[in-house]
């Protein structure tokens, strides 16, 4: 609470005659000189209401005074009643130009100054209860407008300097909330703030939760806002707490003189820390023309889905598996590429993390599980058989509405077989929620769909997870493979836990012959990856079922 008045060297007023005019919430607080009050409003600056203050002192002047409140935006809510001899209309205009509240010249009635005084503090008190609402209630930091606005006024005000702005994100901090419960998580947002206001509050800019767990601030260009900064700061964040797996990303923006809004800055800000989300090892992201050339092209392929699926851009290409060292072309992974009209082939890797981003990976499932099962109704008219292919499903589709029976509704529109579709699920998206998988993996498989976990092995697998989850199909990813080289047998003992299991195991992203037939030696029931085929396009694929077929 703002409950002092700061006197700067005026004779005339003296404790005492405060103590009679004004109500006992204030305190009176005196400084011989402007150096002095200085000192005092630097340390004290929140509770001070308000200052009286004489323009002619020794060592600094009430001129140089009111300059150096003017630089500083703290000071910016606090009114200053000058008290001076000097009657001249320059001096008057000067300092309330400056900043000042009232301009009162002596000798002057205690009754008029306890008059002006009352009302300044009364509208002060007004205005502290709207401050309240500019801060966030959790932290104490400023609010998202709050800042946008006092951050704004300081670049303006100072168009010399050049301010640069960062944010900060706690990624999934959703699961400290669900797991420890909502009063740890607020307590350790508190703390994260703590930290970042002790490291970065540099003089007296503005700091924000912007909203949720964002932190934005600005810094002034000199103050090295560079990478390896948020890096330590991460680190510093890191061992201040127990909660394991935080990972603190960092968005940076730099201001390169182009008059770039302070709202504009955030939202950049907020795409760098986006654009390395779920990047374990990425812990800073700077918005630069590379970024945001990435960025664009990541909203294009937002903005086209719509266009793009109904147009089919995006095409099903097959990949096949070889099972018992023979290349008989009824397994596949369906796999997609975009074809685009202007810019031509994409790759998964570039528009697969954006729709997962947004959730619009759920349109592109089920386009490609449609596709597929166009193409297994094809297939099968034109008297290749019942294939069996298998379709990535997204962690986001799990839990939608009704998935199951979706999905039983589609197999049965094109009279598709539920066996004829094996349902990828990635090992990380198991064991982010295993129980809810165990139950939508159960009624899938009792509707007669083939259940694989995919990547297993990339860092998360565990004996408990392959036991609990009664999936078909176990897919070696690629990392284990790779490093079964190095050392022998670990695979051959999970393939054995595996059929043990009544599993089935494909190996992926076998590319060279000796990964291809030491898979097979060890027990590998079907192997996937280059040296035996690339994916192709879905009526290349049928070109050579066509040539086995003659065969």
């Amino acid at each position: 609470m703002k409950n002092k008045i700061l006197i700067v060297e005026d004779q005339e007023i003296n404790r005492m005659m405060l103590s009679q005019i004004i109500s006992t919430k204030y305190e009176v607080v005196e400084a011989s000189n402007g150096k002095e009050a200085m000192e005092i409003l630097s340390q004290q600056s929140s509770q001070i209401a308000l200052i009286l203050l004489d323009l002619v002192m020794p060592v600094m002047t009430g001129y140089e005074f009111l300059e150096h409140m003017k630089k500083n935006p703290d000071y910016d809510a606090i009114p200053v009643i000058i008290t001076t001899n000097s009657a001249s209309s320059e001096d008057e205009l000067w300092t309330l130009s400056s900043g000042a509240t009232e301009f009162i010249t002596k000798p002057y009635q205690p009754e008029i100054l306890l008059h002006r005084i009352e009302s300044i503090l009364k509208l002060q008190e007004a205005t502290a209860m709207v401050r309240l609402l500019k801060n966030d209630h959790l932290t104490g930091l400023l609010n998202r407008d709050y800042f946008l606005d006092c951050a704004q006024k300081i670049k303006d005000r100072y168009p010399e300097k050049r301010f640069d702005l960062f944010c900060s994100n706690i990624e999934k901090f959703r699961l400290v909330n669900e797991k420890y419960g909502v009063e740890v998580g607020d307590h350790f947002l508190n703390e994260v703030a703590s930290v970042i206001r002790e490291e970065l509050e540099v003089e007296n800019l503005p700091l924000a939760r912007f909203y949720a767990d964002y932190f934005i601030g600005i810094i002034e260009q000199k103050a090295d806002c560079t990478e390896e900064r948020f890096i330590k700061l991460s680190e510093k964040i890191n061992q201040c707490f127990s909660i394991p797996n935080i990972s603190i990303k960092w968005g940076l923006v730099i201001d390169d003189g182009s008059h770039m809004s302070i709202e504009q800055m955030c939202d950049n800000a907020i795409a760098a820390v986006h654009s390395i989300k779920g990047q374990y090892e990425t812990r800073v992201s700077i918005y630069d023309t590379e970024l945001k050339e990435k960025l664009l092209q990541e909203q294009e392929i937002i903005d086209e889905l719509d266009e793009a699926l109904d147009k089919h851009y995006y095409e099903v290409y097959l990949q096949p598996k070889v099972k018992n060292g023979v290349l008989n072309w009824t397994d596949a992974e369906a796999l997609v590429r975009c074809n685009h009209p202007k810019r031509g082939l994409i790759m998964p890797n570039e528009f697969i993390p954006v729709l997962e981003k947004t959730r619009l990976i759920t349109k592109l499932d089920w386009y490609v599980w449609e596709e597929t099962c166009k193409i297994l109704r094809q297939f099968e008219d034109n008297g290749y058989g019942k294939l069996s292919i298998s379709i990535n499903v997204s962690r986001v589709d799990l839990y939608e509405e009704n998935f199951v029976n979706k999905m039983s509704e589609l197999v049965q529109k094109y009279h598709i077989h539920p066996s004829q579709l094996h349902l990828e699920i990635t090992e990380s998206a198991v064991v982010e929620n295993l129980e809810w998988v165990c139950v939508i993996g159960k009624s899938l498989r009792e509707k007669g769909f083939q259940l694989e976990v995919d990547d297993f092995g990339s860092g998360y697998s565990s004996l408990k997870m392959i036991t609990q989850l009664a999936v078909d199909v176990l897919k070696l990813d690629r990392m284990l493979i790779e490093n079964e080289s190095k050392k022998p047998g670990s695979l051959q003992f999970i393939i054995g836990l595996a059929h043990w299991l009544d599993m089935k195991v494909v190996a992926e992203g076998v590319e060279t012959k000796e990964q291809y037939e030491h898979m097979f030696a060890i027990g590998c029931d079907y192997v996937q990856g280059y040296y035996a085929a690339k994916p192709m396009h879905w009526k290349d694929f049928e070109k050579n079922l066509q040539k086995q077929k003659s065969l």
